[in-house]
């Protein structure tokens, strides 16, 4: 009797409507937003989105053993219209494919974004866009600067 009520109560819980999960507009979210930023000995950052969640992962330098644990985070549909906004007020979604090398030492970085109709696929290595003329490229990291603080208030958390 007992194992009849119990297969009579788990079937109930296995009819019953899923619950929703989505609790962000999926129109603001990104279809890919994969950002890496790191230097040659080793470090860095990696910022991936997937659905709703941004993961932020910190790289270990060169020797260190000691790996981060990733943070998680979940912006509201708001912060991702202020992110696309500040997107495209920055012109990241002209930028160049490849930003060629500027000097020994330095920032790499990778970035790929797609949303909407708009995607980039850009890159550089110690160099980066030219603020005001995206299409040239320049040893001053301020576009990538500007870039950084448009995902740190998406996630409302410092990169570093």
């Amino acid at each position: 009797m007992r194992i009849a009520l119990l297969l009579a109560l788990f079937l109930e819980g296995c009819t019953q409507e899923p619950v929703a999960r989505r609790t962000v507009d999926p129109a603001v979210l990104p279809a890919k937003l994969d950002y890496y930023a790191g230097g040659y000995m080793g470090g860095g950052l990696v910022i991936e989105c997937s659905g709703e969640t941004i993961t932020m992962r910190h790289l270990p330098m060169v020797g260190k053993v000691k790996v981060p644990k990733p943070l998680l985070f979940q912006p509201d549909a708001e912060h991702w219209r202020t992110f696309w906004r500040e997107l495209a007020d920055q012109q990241v979604f002209q930028w160049r494919k490849k930003y060629p090398r500027g000097g020994d030492d330095g920032i790499q970085w990778n970035l790929e974004i797609s949303y909407r109709r708009q995607q980039v696929v850009s890159s550089g290595d110690n160099s980066y866009p030219t603020r005001g003329n995206v299409k040239k490229a320049t040893f001053d990291d301020e576009s990538l600067r500007k870039f950084e603080g448009a995902l740190e208030r998406l996630i409302g958390h410092p990169l570093q």
